[in-house]
């Protein structure tokens, strides 16, 4: 077996399950191709130890290359996630204050550390949410090309990166669909009678940026669930948005009928929860792949109208489980416990895709063709990188002031886009009122004018 030290980048410095999954996951996909990896995992900031009880140190990436003295990384591998952007958003951190979070940096610092180091780079299916344009569109031309195998997860990312000029890119999957490949089904049943949980139960995500009358419409249903017989489980999969604080308030707000959880739950604990349920109603990308993946019946409930996660339903084959409107909730519901979930053959399509990408790194890893350093050419480049960074405060202080809403609503556009179907739906409700109060009128005019004429004979009469 080839024993491997890797620098893996990506968000481990706060509590998101998604994010969480791809180290996991990739360690063992490499195992099952007689590749041991050491996993060296690099954020942001440095953390002790690992959210979601695991026992691995999170290092800084300002600190790559000192880390690269001690281990000589054969190769810095780009996690996978929502990355490939220059926005950054705030978070909550381990301080439980929300900060300022250069979510970039998990692959902009990698190429330029490959570049100058002589180390490979390679992609394990990141996404793009935006198009990169203006000076970004020159930034991330340059720090892609440095990038030795790009491998995306999405339709939307691959196209943003072709516009560059890039060519050799890979189109894959997440992959966390490879999870059953790595943890079976088999396995995870233990975890859920520790938890007091029974078969018979179904699973409820959504976060603190849903609106009230969403949420009331939301509650209501699960309530009806709940009649029906059906535990609900309220899960916390993003700590770092407050998701555990969220679900008490929602617990409250049903008289406490729903399942929730006091201790942080480790991340074989969520993956065992997801893969056991009845049904999965979720606003969470990987809250619904991790579901399906294990044969349970998903719903997407994209209050955000978030589009990598119509993409996701997609791909699965299953629009019809996708919702952004609340007031569809029961009727889908209805129809998903309903039917039968059929998913075998697209899941083993997706396989097959991921086959192919972790084939492929294999071969990288394997045949490893090491870099010429270019150190001189690219410092200028490192610097502004480092201008880009939260290492610089006063850009970053600009920056937050001047744009950092309007670069959260951008990411999370869905809450504007809801905005607007609110005022949509208003004015069209006005034209249907208008509508009917017009053919009122039209019904009514030829009486109402007779009548008019009636009077005014009478009038004239009795002058």
């Amino acid at each position: 077996m080839l024993n491997v030290n890797i620098a893996f980048t990506g968000v481990y410095d706060i509590d998101n399950f998604g994010d969480h999954l791809f180290p996991i996951v990739f360690k063992e996909a490499l195992k099952l191709r007689n590749i041991n990896c050491n996993l060296i995992l690099f954020s942001p900031t440095n953390r002790e130890v690992q959210g979601f009880n695991q026992n691995n140190k999170v290092y800084s990436l300002y600190d790559i290359d000192k880390v690269h003295e001690r281990y000589c990384f054969d190769a810095v591998i780009v996690g996978g996630g929502e990355v490939l952007h220059f926005h950054a958003f705030k978070h909550k951190m381990l301080d439980n204050e929300y900060s300022t979070y250069p979510i970039y940096d998990v692959w902009t610092i990698p190429s330029i550390f490959c570049k100058e180091y002589g180390v490979p780079l390679l992609w394990n299916n990141p996404g793009a949410p935006f198009k990169f344009e203006g000076t970004y569109e020159l930034l991330a031309k340059q720090l892609i090309s440095n990038v030795d195998y790009i491998s995306v997860r999405n339709r939307f990312t691959y196209n943003s990166i072709k516009l560059l000029g890039i060519e050799d890119i890979n189109l894959s999957v997440d992959t966390a669909f490879y999870l059953p490949e790595i943890i079976k089904k088999k396995d995870l049943p233990k975890m859920i009678r520790k938890l007091n949980l029974e078969d018979n139960y179904i699973v409820f995500h959504c976060n603190r940026l849903i609106s009230d009358e969403y949420l009331n419409i939301a509650i209501n249903e699960l309530l009806l669930l709940n009649e029906q017989g059906y535990k609900i489980v309220l899960l916390p999969l993003a700590y770092t948005n407050g998701d555990d604080d969220f679900a008490k308030k929602i617990n409250s707000l049903a008289s406490n009928k729903f399942i929730i959880f006091e201790e942080e739950l480790s991340i074989i604990e969520i993956i065992a929860i997801l893969a056991n349920t009845k049904l999965y109603i979720g606003v969470s990308f990987h809250g619904a792949i991790t579901s399906f993946v294990y044969g349970r019946k998903v719903i997407g409930f994209d209050f955000f109208s978030n589009k990598k996660t119509k993409d996701l339903f997609e791909l699965i084959g299953l629009e019809n489980n996708y919702l952004n409107d609340a007031n569809k909730l029961n009727i889908v519901i209805k129809n998903v416990l309903n039917n039968v979930n059929n998913y075998d053959e697209k899941y083993n399509e997706i396989i097959k895709i991921l086959d192919n990408h972790f084939n492929h790194i294999e071969k990288v890893l394997v045949n490893k063709e090491v870099k010429s350093s270019e150190n001189n050419k690219y410092s200028n480049f490192s610097k502004l990188l480092t201008y880009l960074s939260l290492d610089n405060q006063r850009f970053i202080e600009e920056r937050t002031n001047l744009t950092n809403e309007n670069n959260y609503n951008l990411l999370n556009w869905q809450k504007c886009s809801k905005e607007m179907v609110q005022i949509f739906n208003e004015l069209e409700n006005e034209k249907e009122k208008n509508r009917i109060l017009q053919e009122i009128v039209d019904y009514y005019k030829p009486a109402m004018e007779s009548r008019l004429v009636n009077r005014l004979i009478k009038i004239k009469k009795n002058k």
